[in-house]
């Protein structure tokens, strides 16, 4: 795992967590409506690889 300013509120008082989120989910005032005290830490990316199989061909 990188190095990042995330890794600063580790050792915070209380329970902490990373969330990850995306598309509407980024708005600020969206996340606090459940979670007032969610704190921005980093932007990330995910990359993400699938296999789709191909239903066109007849076996």
């Amino acid at each position: 795992m990188a190095s990042s300013d995330c890794e600063d509120h580790a050792g915070q008082e209380g329970e902490t967590f990373l969330y990850f989120a995306y598309g509407s989910n980024l708005l600020t005032e969206r996340i606090h409506l459940r979670n007032p005290s969610a704190v921005f830490c980093c932007v990330a990316r995910l990359q993400v690889s699938a296999v789709v199989p191909d239903t066109r061909r007849a076996g």
